[in-house]
């Protein structure tokens, strides 16, 4: 039976595709800051189609839906199974290329705390304060 509200679910569904791919985008040319506000909208979009799905309510036990009807609905829940279907790729994606910029941040942190180390050897002791007398 057809769900009078796959339009928008399909319509939020294509957005947050989009958006996961506005992500990868931004983890390529690191961009986290972009890749955060880019969450935060998915975030937003989430909270909608769970408004959406609350919202969605199937037919009481008394009505019986038309065959052309039941035929749409499963027109509808394809196209939703393969929006959804690409968002999982795209986040599989997305996670394993922001897994690998970990990884490479990781591998460079010893490089890192040697250099700190080199760079403390050399650093200028400060003494306590001295006093100058400037009259002989």
């Amino acid at each position: 039976m057809p769900d009078r509200l796959a339009a928008p679910k399909f319509a939020i569904l294509r957005e947050i595709f989009q958006l996961a791919q506005e992500q990868r985008d931004a983890l390529a040319e690191d961009r986290l800051d972009r890749f955060r506000d880019l969450m935060d909208r998915r975030d937003e979009l989430m909270e909608q189609l769970h408004a959406l799905a609350r919202e969605s309510q199937d037919l009481p036990a008394n009505i019986v839906a038309l065959p052309s009807a039941i035929e749409a609905g499963a027109e509808d829940t394809l196209a939703l199974d393969a929006v959804l279907r690409g968002i999982m790729e795209q986040d599989a994606a997305n996670e394993a290329l922001l897994q690998a910029q970990m990884d490479e941040v990781s591998g460079q942190l010893p490089q890192v705390r040697q250099g700190r180390r080199a760079a403390a050897g050399y650093r200028v002791s400060q003494s306590g304060a001295t006093y100058i007398d400037r009259v002989s």
